[in-house]
């Protein structure tokens, strides 16, 4: 869940499905890490042991990846109609 006013110290709440995902890609044998936008890791990695997951975290991409998921992402082969409408829609959630 999104803090607003960003607060690089606050990382929100865990959305369950975003977590029971990371748990069953797991259970299928998958690395899953944390990728975040944030300079400083330090509160991400906390908040992944304060929530058991024990996730290794990066705000670098890596070749590795086989995907990404993020909550407010638009696939790149969408078509330009559905891609501005996600961005209508994002624009209008609250952050």
């Amino acid at each position: 869940q999104h803090v607003t006013p960003f607060n690089p110290d606050i990382v929100g709440a865990p959305n369950p499905q975003a977590v029971e995902k990371v748990r069953r890609l797991q259970q299928m044998g998958y690395k899953v890490w944390i990728f975040t936008a944030r300079q400083e890791l330090q509160p991400v990695i906390r908040w992944s042991l304060d929530h058991g997951l024990d996730l290794p975290v990066t705000n670098t991409k890596r070749p590795q990846f086989a995907a990404i998921i993020d909550d407010r992402a638009i696939p790149a082969d969408a078509s330009t109609d559905d891609t501005i409408q996600r961005v209508e829609e994002l624009k209008h959630e609250p952050k």
